[in-house]
């Protein structure tokens, strides 16, 4: 829910800042990195640090490179996961960390979603 209303407040602050509404400071207090807004869109109280911590265990064993954009899918991915599952994303990160298998080629979002299902039914 979080991350909708990132989504609802930055087209809010481009529409009013068309009309000169709101100031260019204003819009320049939005995070425009990946890792920010998941710390503002992951539900529970978890740090940058933690967030970051995580994911990029997560992209490393699942070969994503760490690019913004890659950061912002990722999260993307966790927070759609959240909201249909409702399996936290931290939770669904731990759980592809302990599940991973060398050898086993499959992409973060497979894996993410896997999870959140196996993490649904009951696995900790």
């Amino acid at each position: 829910m979080k991350f909708f209303k990132n989504v609802v407040l930055i087209v809010c602050i481009s529409v009013l800042n068309i009309f000169g509404i709101i100031t260019s400071e204003a819009i320049a207090q939005v995070p425009k990195d990946s890792l920010s807004q998941m710390e503002i869109a992951f539900d529970g109280h978890y740090t940058r640090a933690q967030i970051k911590q995580r994911i990029e265990r997560a992209m490393d064993l699942y070969n994503l490179s760490k690019t913004q954009e890659n950061y912002f899918r990722a999260g993307s991915v966790l927070v759609g996961l959240r909201k249909s599952t409702g399996q936290n994303e931290m939770d669904i990160l731990d759980y592809m960390i302990r599940s991973y298998v060398p050898g086993i080629e499959m992409s973060f979002a497979d894996i993410a979603a896997i999870s959140a299902v196996f993490l649904q039914t009951g696995a900790r």
